[in-house]
């Protein structure tokens, strides 16, 4: 963890490598066009008058359009997290594998090699 970058130049690498995803390309029109009609909202509560009332006190507090982005933007993580436990679970197959051939290796040594070398079954048998 020492040599590893700061946070926030992480997720400037990330943020560049936005345009190469494939699913940012998909998502992000749908973010920036969410985006701008919020805004489009956002702008007609606060200036616009409905008859005796005045809107404004909707829209106060986080500006509605960046409340907006933080579905899409979740969604995203929420995908790169579902890669990278896909990634987790073929890494746990794989050692689950690797462990099956291990032990039918060891009981190969025990029932065939043993019975004829001893010695040589345990030398093999210690390094599984």
């Amino acid at each position: 963890w020492r040599h590893a970058n700061p946070p926030h130049i992480r997720y400037f690498r990330h943020l560049r490598s936005w345009p190469l995803s494939t699913s940012a390309r998909k998502i992000l029109p749908a973010v920036f066009m969410s985006s701008l009609y919020t805004l489009g909202m956002a702008f007609c509560l606060r200036h616009l008058r409905i008859g005796q009332y005045h809107l404004s006190s909707l829209t106060k507090g986080a500006s509605a359009a960046m409340t907006a982005l933080g579905a899409p933007l979740a969604l995203l993580l929420t995908l790169r997290a579902n890669a990278s436990l896909g990634r987790l679970n073929e890494a746990r197959l794989l050692c689950g594998r690797l462990i099956f051939h291990g032990r039918n290796l060891a009981s190969f040594l025990r029932v065939y090699v043993q019975p004829i070398q001893p010695k040589a079954a345990i030398m093999a048998a210690r390094y599984l």
